[in-house]
This record gives C-alpha cells, structure tokens and sequence, in this order.
C-alpha cells in the first residue's frame, strides 16, 4: 500500500499544548500586586499566560508600528495588550481551554498561536512569539488594500455612513452592533457585495457558519472575481465539512491568487481532510514558501500526516524544519527528542 493510501484511515487531529512549570512560592504571599482577583472572573479563569515578543528584520522607522498581542479563548474575544519588540507581555485569569493568542501590527492579524488547554496555578504557561517584519509590512499593506476595497463601492451618502460607523464599531470587537447596522444596510442596497462580505465575516466568527455561507454566497453571485467573499466561503463550506464544494470554491479562489498563503493552507486542508493527501501536501508546502513565519506551524500538518503514516523519517524532516523557523518552539524538546529517535 502506498504512503498516501495508508492515510485514508487517518482522521486529522492536530493540537500541541504549551505548557511549562515553575517552582511553587511557600511563602503563601501573592505572587503578583494589582488586578482584579480570578475570583471575579468567570469560572475556569484561573490560568496565567507569560512570553516574550521578538521581530526580526526591523530597521528604524520613521513612524514605529503599534504591536499588540490579543487573548481569545474558544474563539471568542478575551483582552488585548500593546507589546514593544523585546518586550514581555502577561495575561492573569485566562480561561483554561482553548486558548489562542494573536499578534498584531497596528491591530492587524499577523500569526496565531495555538495553546489549546493550559496548566493551572501555580504553574506558568508560556508562549514566545518571533515574527519577520517583512510578513509584517505585507500584511499591513494588505490591510490598507482592503481598506481601499471596503470603500470602492458607490453607496449613497447615507449607506457610507453606516458603512463606516459599522467599521469602527468592529475596530472596537462591538461585533454585535456591527451585524444589526450592516444587515439593514444590505437589506437598503441588497447588491452591496462589500457589506455583504462582513456580514458573513462576522457570521464566520461567531462559528454561524450557515448564515455566513448564505452571505458570502450572495456576494460571490453578485462579484464571482471578488477574492474574499469566494475564499470565505471556501473557508466556510470546510468547516461546514461540505468537502467536495469547499475544494471547488477554494480551486476557484485559488485561481484568482495564486500567491495567496491563506487560500493555499485552506485548499490544502480541504484536500487533507478529503483524504487526498498528495495535494494537500502541495498545497501546504506552498503556503509555507509564500509566508515561511505566519505558516511554520503548516509543518507540524505535514509531519502529523507522515508520522500517521509510518514515515516517521519524514516526520522528522518536518520538525527540523520547523524549527530552523521557530528555534524557541515551545514544544523544542518533545520534536527534538522525536527528530532524535526517528531521523535516518
């Protein structure tokens, strides 16, 4: 049977958790001053997250990015802290599952970090971050893109308005009240593909995955070449496990950008998990090529499938890889000691 044959029975299921202790304090003294006690937090908000935040590459700038890290826990929207490159940044009361970190450049996603369940006190879970100020530059350029896009569609005087005070209100994770004016924006101009496109992006975040394929449906019917709204809902029908259309949808998308990271991770996690491994591969690898820091963690994709497939040698390839990208690898030792006992 050949190395992706043996893959069809593999059910795909990646998640590393982050975890490090320290030595408890047997003085009984709180362990830090200030802030509001756990206590007030909802249950389960107990945990402690520290790390550090590096970017390579920079050179002086005439005006200095704003970094920030933001906190969500199962998808949803937790606090936010500024960060200086160098820097350290805490989080106190974290939801034990879960838990993801995102950072930011001038409130712009540049990775995602996956820490999935953490240690409780009076362990410390910790997370460094390492970026390249190239993929920075370039997803701040795309940001400013998009924001040109949201704003090339002709709506009246008063639409525009509403289009802009709906934008802020998302610029400040008021997501609600963001959905109610956009919906009654569209059902004043059903043909504004651009509003449309938010509507099923926050439909998209909130894991309503039905509404916003209907939307971002309804944008593509009204602009096929728009890129977002046919990559939404590429992204959507995946996780709404409708395999053959996402692979169709993303195959589309992926025509329009080619060059796209995100399109290629997404159409190559659709042919994973439609057990066509040859292609996911192809795909991942790509995503890789275009962003080797926002994508790094692709490798730990690629190994799991080999590893799952017996060809645990290239597994091991994977990791080095991984962490020729990201030396300071939270999980370092554990993908150390796997590239010791299985490389050739």
């Amino acid at each position: 049977m050949s190395l992706f044959a043996r893959m069809v029975y593999v059910l795909i299921a990646v998640t590393l958790v982050t975890t490090a202790a320290l030595a408890q304090d047997d003085s009984g003294l709180p362990t830090r001053i200030g802030g509001n006690p756990c206590q007030l937090q909802p249950r389960g908000s107990i945990a402690t997250i520290r790390g550090s935040f590096n970017v390579t590459g920079m050179q002086n700038q005439d005006k200095p990015p704003r970094f920030s890290i933001a906190l969500y826990a199962g998808g949803v929207y937790i606090s936010r802290q500024r960060v200086k490159n160098g820097g350290i940044f805490w989080f106190y009361c974290v939801p034990d599952r879960n838990v993801s970190l995102v950072a930011e450049v001038d409130l712009t996603e540049l990775a995602t970090f996956t820490m999935g369940s953490l240690s409780l006190p009076p362990q410390i879970n910790y997370q460094d971050i390492y970026l390249n100020w190239m993929a920075a530059q370039d997803a701040v350029k795309n940001r400013n893109e998009v924001i040109s896009l949201r704003n090339s569609y002709e709506r009246t005087n008063e639409n525009q308005k509403q289009f802009g005070k709906a934008m802020s209100k998302l610029r400040s994770n008021d997501a609600a009240t963001a959905l109610k004016i956009l919906e009654e924006l569209v059902t004043r101009d059903p043909d504004d593909y651009i509003a449309l496109t938010e509507v099923a992006n926050i439909y998209y975040d909130k894991r309503q995955f039905d509404d916003a394929a209907v939307y971002y449906d309804r944008a593509v019917q009204l602009k096929s070449d728009f890129i977002y709204p046919l990559f939404g809902l590429g992204r959507t029908e995946l996780a709404l496990r409708k395999l053959a259309l996402a692979i169709g949808t993303l195959t589309k998308a992926y025509k329009l950008e080619p060059n796209s990271a995100d399109v290629n991770h997404f159409l190559g996690e659709a042919y994973l998990q439609n057990k066509q491994g040859t292609l996911a591969i192809a795909h991942m690898r790509r995503a890789i090529e275009i962003s080797p820091d926002g994508k790094a963690d692709l490798h730990l994709r690629i190994a799991w499938l080999y590893n799952a497939a017996g060809a645990k040698d290239l597994a091991a390839a994977e990791y080095k890889l991984l962490l020729e990208k990201k030396p300071n690898h939270p999980d370092k030792q554990k993908l150390l000691q796997y590239i010791a006992e299985n490389s050739r």
